[in-house]
């Protein structure tokens, strides 16, 4: 009896719980502004494979199919890129079929951690305004010309969000 309760306490003491992640009561995560003026490249693009993803592994790659390109240079459609992870490391975990905004390292394609979480965003209006705005759209003082290599407020708009955003003004003319 005395061997069974040492080799279950020595089963669940080794077999690790793994702890969620811990972010400190009160503090307050950086904005989308923020992570795009910190990242080399910024995209919107699909989860179309993951790498070797399994309960215990602590870190995987995703295979991206690029939709557009907010900050950076990227002449491929689909990239392969490392570090996602299981949320209770304070990682972004992605899954196959996610289409979300990345935050990324280049040379090679790795997601970029300035944060809990940071690497990914949801794919919403409020991230886009976020992301003009981590552009320097338009200029501000945290965010002075000579510091940044901005992209034109114009050129970071796609084709869709634009038509998204235009729709939406006129429904608010036409009703008020």
């Amino acid at each position: 009896m005395k061997l069974l309760i040492v080799t279950l306490a020595t089963i669940f003491t080794f077999a690790g719980v793994c702890e969620p992640c811990s972010i400190p009561k009160g503090y307050e995560s950086k904005s989308i502004a923020e992570l795009t003026r910190l990242a080399p490249l910024v995209l919107h693009a699909k989860v179309v494979a993951v790498d070797n993803r399994t309960i215990y592994q602590h870190e995987y790659n995703a295979t991206l199919k690029v939709n557009h390109v907010y900050k950076g240079n990227l002449n491929e459609t689909q990239i392969v890129v490392a570090g996602f992870a299981d949320g209770a490391t304070c990682r972004s975990e992605v899954f196959v079929g996610d289409e979300k905004i990345f935050f990324l390292n280049v040379n090679p394609f790795r997601a970029k951690y300035d944060d809990h979480f940071s690497a990914v965003a949801t794919n919403s209006s409020e991230a886009f305004q976020g992301i003009l705005k981590g552009l320097c759209c338009p200029y501000t003082s945290d965010c002075p010309p000579q510091t940044f290599a901005c992209r034109g407020c114009t050129t970071a708009v796609t084709s869709t969000w634009f038509f998204i955003i235009m729709l939406g003004s006129a429904i608010k003319l036409f009703l008020g």
